[in-house]
Protein backbone atom coordinates (compact mmCIF):
# COMPACT_ATOMS: atom_id res chain seq x y z
CA UNK A 1 0.00 0.00 0.00
CA UNK A 2 1.08 3.59 -0.54
CA UNK A 3 0.30 6.46 1.84
CA UNK A 4 0.41 9.52 -0.40
CA UNK A 5 -0.31 11.98 2.44
CA UNK A 6 2.22 10.25 4.68
CA UNK A 7 5.43 11.23 2.88
CA UNK A 8 4.50 8.91 -0.01
CA UNK A 9 5.65 5.98 2.15
CA UNK A 10 4.84 2.44 1.21
CA UNK A 11 3.50 0.04 3.79
CA UNK A 12 3.32 -3.71 4.14
CA UNK A 13 0.39 -5.26 6.01
CA UNK A 14 1.19 -8.29 8.16
CA UNK A 15 -1.33 -9.48 10.74
CA UNK A 16 -2.31 -6.49 12.88
CA UNK A 17 0.64 -4.32 11.76
CA UNK A 18 1.41 -1.96 8.91
CA UNK A 19 5.17 -1.40 8.53
CA UNK A 20 5.99 1.75 6.56
CA UNK A 21 9.14 2.39 4.53
CA UNK A 22 9.92 5.39 6.79
CA UNK A 23 10.34 3.03 9.77
CA UNK A 24 6.99 3.65 11.46
CA UNK A 25 4.85 0.68 12.45
CA UNK A 26 1.11 1.02 13.07
CA UNK A 27 -0.61 -1.67 15.13
CA UNK A 28 -4.34 -2.31 15.17
CA UNK A 29 -5.43 -2.67 18.78
CA UNK A 30 -8.04 -5.40 19.29
CA UNK A 31 -9.55 -6.18 22.66
CA UNK A 32 -11.65 -9.25 23.39
CA UNK A 33 -15.36 -8.48 23.71
CA UNK A 34 -15.93 -10.44 26.94
CA UNK A 35 -14.32 -9.96 30.34
CA UNK A 36 -14.88 -11.03 33.94
CA UNK A 37 -14.93 -8.39 36.69
CA UNK A 38 -13.10 -8.83 40.01
CA UNK A 39 -16.29 -7.51 41.62
CA UNK A 40 -18.07 -10.82 42.14
CA UNK A 41 -16.86 -12.40 38.90
CA UNK A 42 -19.66 -10.75 36.93
CA UNK A 43 -19.34 -10.40 33.14
CA UNK A 44 -18.24 -7.15 31.52
CA UNK A 45 -17.98 -6.22 27.84
CA UNK A 46 -16.03 -3.99 25.48
CA UNK A 47 -17.65 -3.11 22.18
CA UNK A 48 -15.38 -1.89 19.37
CA UNK A 49 -17.31 -0.48 16.42
CA UNK A 50 -14.47 0.60 14.15
CA UNK A 51 -14.20 4.12 15.56
CA UNK A 52 -11.78 5.46 18.16
CA UNK A 53 -14.46 5.26 20.85
CA UNK A 54 -15.09 2.06 22.78
CA UNK A 55 -18.28 1.21 24.64
CA UNK A 56 -17.79 -0.38 28.06
CA UNK A 57 -20.54 -2.33 29.78
CA UNK A 58 -19.53 -2.93 33.37
CA UNK A 59 -20.38 -5.73 35.78
CA UNK A 60 -23.62 -3.93 36.75
CA UNK A 61 -24.78 -3.44 33.15
CA UNK A 62 -23.95 0.29 33.13
CA UNK A 63 -22.62 1.63 29.84
CA UNK A 64 -19.94 4.28 29.34
CA UNK A 65 -17.42 5.25 26.68
CA UNK A 66 -13.64 4.95 26.64
CA UNK A 67 -10.73 5.47 24.29
CA UNK A 68 -7.10 4.41 24.05
CA UNK A 69 -4.58 6.96 25.33
CA UNK A 70 -1.72 4.69 24.20
CA UNK A 71 -1.28 0.99 23.40
CA UNK A 72 -1.63 -0.12 27.05
CA UNK A 73 -4.03 2.43 28.58
CA UNK A 74 -7.72 3.25 28.29
CA UNK A 75 -9.49 6.32 29.64
CA UNK A 76 -13.12 5.68 30.60
CA UNK A 77 -15.63 8.53 30.82
CA UNK A 78 -17.25 6.98 33.92
CA UNK A 79 -16.08 6.03 37.40
CA UNK A 80 -13.54 3.46 36.19
CA UNK A 81 -11.07 6.18 35.15
CA UNK A 82 -7.78 5.01 33.63
CA UNK A 83 -7.41 1.32 32.79
CA UNK A 84 -4.01 -0.35 32.38
CA UNK A 85 -3.93 -3.30 29.96
CA UNK A 86 -1.44 -6.01 30.94
CA UNK A 87 -1.24 -9.80 30.68
CA UNK A 88 -4.90 -10.38 29.82
CA UNK A 89 -6.29 -7.94 32.37
CA UNK A 90 -7.42 -4.34 32.59
CA UNK A 91 -6.70 -2.80 35.99
CA UNK A 92 -9.02 0.17 36.49
CA UNK A 93 -8.25 3.20 38.67
CA UNK A 94 -11.32 2.44 40.83
CA UNK A 95 -9.75 -0.91 41.88
CA UNK A 96 -11.81 -3.19 39.62
CA UNK A 97 -9.81 -5.66 37.54
CA UNK A 98 -11.27 -7.10 34.34
CA UNK A 99 -9.83 -10.44 33.22
CA UNK A 100 -9.98 -11.58 29.62
CA UNK A 101 -12.61 -14.26 29.07
CA UNK A 102 -12.60 -14.96 25.36
CA UNK A 103 -14.28 -17.89 23.64
CA UNK A 104 -13.95 -18.36 19.89
CA UNK A 105 -15.64 -21.02 17.80
CA UNK A 106 -14.66 -22.16 14.36
CA UNK A 107 -14.43 -25.26 12.20
CA UNK A 108 -11.93 -28.09 11.80
CA UNK A 109 -11.20 -28.63 8.11
CA UNK A 110 -14.41 -26.61 7.43
CA UNK A 111 -16.68 -29.19 9.10
CA UNK A 112 -16.29 -30.13 12.80
CA UNK A 113 -16.60 -27.50 15.54
CA UNK A 114 -13.51 -26.06 17.25
CA UNK A 115 -13.44 -24.01 20.45
CA UNK A 116 -10.76 -21.77 21.92
CA UNK A 117 -11.20 -20.47 25.47
CA UNK A 118 -8.69 -17.91 26.77
CA UNK A 119 -8.33 -16.54 30.29
CA UNK A 120 -5.31 -14.90 31.94
CA UNK A 121 -4.28 -18.30 33.33
CA UNK A 122 -4.29 -20.28 30.08
CA UNK A 123 -5.70 -21.17 26.71
CA UNK A 124 -7.76 -24.34 26.27
CA UNK A 125 -8.63 -25.66 22.83
CA UNK A 126 -10.91 -28.40 21.58
CA UNK A 127 -11.67 -29.90 18.19
CA UNK A 128 -14.67 -31.88 19.44
CA UNK A 129 -12.55 -34.99 20.01
CA UNK A 130 -9.35 -33.68 21.59
CA UNK A 131 -9.15 -31.22 24.50
CA UNK A 132 -5.73 -29.67 25.05
CA UNK A 133 -3.80 -26.72 26.51
CA UNK A 134 -1.76 -24.31 24.43
CA UNK A 135 0.57 -21.37 24.67
CA UNK A 136 0.76 -18.56 22.14
CA UNK A 137 4.44 -17.93 21.54
CA UNK A 138 4.25 -15.10 18.97
CA UNK A 139 1.73 -13.03 17.05
CA UNK A 140 1.32 -15.92 14.59
CA UNK A 141 2.25 -19.10 16.50
CA UNK A 142 0.53 -21.34 19.04
CA UNK A 143 2.09 -24.49 20.55
CA UNK A 144 0.28 -27.35 22.28
CA UNK A 145 1.72 -27.71 25.79
CA UNK A 146 -0.54 -30.46 27.16
CA UNK A 147 -1.83 -32.61 24.36
CA UNK A 148 -3.61 -35.81 23.41
CA UNK A 149 -2.70 -38.61 20.98
CA UNK A 150 -4.72 -36.81 18.27
CA UNK A 151 -3.19 -33.37 18.99
CA UNK A 152 0.11 -34.07 20.80
CA UNK A 153 2.22 -31.70 22.87
CA UNK A 154 4.69 -29.80 20.71
CA UNK A 155 2.35 -29.56 17.71
CA UNK A 156 2.56 -26.05 16.23
CA UNK A 157 -0.27 -23.97 14.83
CA UNK A 158 0.34 -20.96 12.60
CA UNK A 159 -2.19 -18.15 12.20
CA UNK A 160 -2.71 -17.45 8.50
CA UNK A 161 -5.48 -15.22 7.11
CA UNK A 162 -7.96 -15.86 9.92
CA UNK A 163 -7.14 -19.57 10.15
CA UNK A 164 -4.92 -21.73 12.35
CA UNK A 165 -2.92 -24.19 10.25
CA UNK A 166 -1.50 -27.01 12.39
CA UNK A 167 1.80 -28.69 11.55
CA UNK A 168 -0.05 -32.03 11.16
CA UNK A 169 -2.05 -30.59 8.22
CA UNK A 170 -5.27 -29.88 10.12
CA UNK A 171 -6.79 -26.45 9.42
CA UNK A 172 -9.04 -24.57 11.84
CA UNK A 173 -11.07 -21.84 10.14
CA UNK A 174 -14.29 -19.78 10.21
CA UNK A 175 -13.23 -17.72 13.25
CA UNK A 176 -14.30 -14.15 13.81
CA UNK A 177 -11.23 -12.37 12.39
CA UNK A 178 -11.14 -9.59 15.01
CA UNK A 179 -11.63 -12.03 17.90
CA UNK A 180 -8.75 -14.19 16.61
CA UNK A 181 -6.58 -11.06 16.37
CA UNK A 182 -7.55 -10.12 19.93
CA UNK A 183 -6.58 -13.58 21.15
CA UNK A 184 -3.11 -13.45 19.60
CA UNK A 185 -2.56 -9.77 20.51
CA UNK A 186 -3.46 -10.19 24.19
CA UNK A 187 -2.11 -13.67 24.77
CA UNK A 188 1.45 -13.13 23.56
CA UNK A 189 2.25 -11.37 26.83
CA UNK A 190 0.61 -13.84 29.24
CA UNK A 191 3.03 -15.43 31.74
CA UNK A 192 1.75 -18.97 31.34
CA UNK A 193 3.21 -21.61 33.63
Amino acid sequence: MRAVDFGNSTGNIAGSNISFSNGQVWTKLDLPPTWSSSLGGQPAKIIQNGTTTLTLIDEFGASTTAHFTDATHLLAAGAKGVGTISQGTISWANGDIWSEALTLTGRKNSTGKTTITATPTGIAMSDGTNNFQTQITSSTTVVITVGTPGMPAGLIGTRQNGKIVWSNGVVWNNFDFNALNALFDMATSFPFP
